[in-house]
């Protein structure tokens, strides 16, 4: 897929996570959070938590789930950016801090499939 389409794909992807997690009740705090050349999809809060959210879309199923592309040095990316957000922004005491995966497939018929991983994943 051409590098304009990914583009294309990936913030229709997060406009549509973000909604589902508003729908969900998360109060969304930033997009595209960058430390350097890492980033953050999407930071969002619900009653208990601070959630990093990673998104992955995709345009058609390709044999394994979107959710499995965030492998352990992209999780390291994640935390690393983290860290960050989380030493410019400090948070209440005994906020949970998690990290989530949103995976959004989109169908060429114009069809949305969303599946949400919460506590995909922790720092080592």
């Amino acid at each position: 897929m051409p590098r304009a389409e990914r583009a294309e794909l990936g913030a229709r992807g997060e406009e549509l996570a973000a909604l589902y997690l508003e729908r969900k009740g998360y109060r969304v705090l930033a997009r595209g959070y960058r430390y350097g050349h890492k980033e953050i999809d999407i930071i969002a809060r619900d009653a208990r938590s601070l959630v990093f959210v990673e998104v992955k879309s995709r345009s058609r199923v390709d044999g394994y789930p979107p959710f499995l592309a965030v492998n352990p040095a992209k999780q390291t990316q994640i935390l690393r950016a983290a860290r960050a957000y989380l030493a410019r922004y400090p948070q209440p005491e005994g906020l949970d801090i998690r990290f989530d995966v949103v995976s959004i497939i989109l169908s060429p018929e114009g069809n949305v499939e969303v599946e949400h991983l919460v506590d995909a994943f922790r720092p080592s």
